[in-house]
């Protein structure tokens, strides 16, 4: 109703696989296709490569292609995505959707001019939009009701708070069992390029040939200067001490061999 609708698609060698994965992507976004007009990822027939007419970046992270009238308007590829893509990202859809207006009237229109002309999509949209409503009334009586509680536990007066009878008893260590830290090494890199290719490469959603892309494009700027190589090392030894977190294991392996091959230089 605001004039613009989106489409997901996934590129994937494997087809089986694939189709497993968005069964299980879909199946844990089910609840958003009800109350949104977000449709669900479809697998895209043409491989990994996508429609040849495309000409896709098969480095690319994420395509995003945008339309208007049955034309391309922008087609964009992007290796790393994230927060800071989404003010860009906005400026592209208002540029062939138009911004949403601020005046009531003026969105009244526009949201008249965008609804459905069947009688029953209208319908449909009316109660998924009501289903949405509801949801974001509780979302916000939650809310609304932990501030209260907060407001609550600030008047209080304080109290101290006194230890179960048989807490001295008790060994320290058993009273406040001490988690096992993770000993983080390495550091993440000060050069943006390889940031932004520590970002790509530490997505745990990654294929094997995706990383090896991204490897290439790391080892790449390593050798342009032994800082570059020595940034690139401690960036490997950070995604490895945390391996829990950062990567695959394919990812793992690439770090390990990068390392193994440049190992740090001791000081004599």
């Amino acid at each position: 109703v605001l004039g613009f609708r989106s489409h997901t698609l996934l590129l994937h060698d494997d087809r089986t696989s694939a189709e497993n994965r968005l069964k299980a992507v879909n199946g844990s976004l089910k609840q958003v296709y009800r109350t949104t007009d977000a449709h669900p990822i479809i697998l895209s027939l043409d491989g990994l490569e996508g429609p040849g007419d495309y000409a896709l970046n098969r480095r690319a992270a994420l395509t995003l292609v945008l339309a208007k009238g049955g034309q391309v308007v922008r087609s964009v590829a992007l290796t790393d995505t994230g927060q800071h893509n989404v003010p860009q990202l906005r400026e592209w859809v208002e540029e062939i959707a138009g911004k949403i207006p601020s005046d009531p009237e003026e969105l009244r229109r526009m949201i008249a001019s965008n609804l459905p002309k069947s009688g029953d999509a209208v319908r449909e949209l009316a109660v998924n939009q009501g289903v949405q409503l509801q949801r974001l009334r509780a979302r916000l009586a939650r809310l609304e009701s932990g501030q209260m509680n907060n407001r609550m536990q600030q008047r209080r007066p304080q109290r101290m708070k006194r230890d179960a009878p048989n807490a001295a008893r008790r060994p320290v260590a058993e009273r406040n069992p001490a988690k096992p830290a993770v000993k983080r090494e390495g550091a993440p890199p000060d050069d943006a390029d390889l940031q932004s290719s520590l970002r790509a490469f530490i997505r745990k959603t990654n294929s094997d040939e995706r990383l090896d892309d991204i490897f290439a494009d790391i080892t790449a700027r390593a050798s342009e200067s032994p800082e570059l190589t020595r940034q690139t090392r401690e960036m490997f030894r950070l995604v490895l001490s945390l391996k829990d977190r950062y990567g695959t294991p394919h990812a793992h392996e690439l770090a390990k061999g990068f390392l193994d091959k440049h190992p740090a230089k001791r000081n004599r």
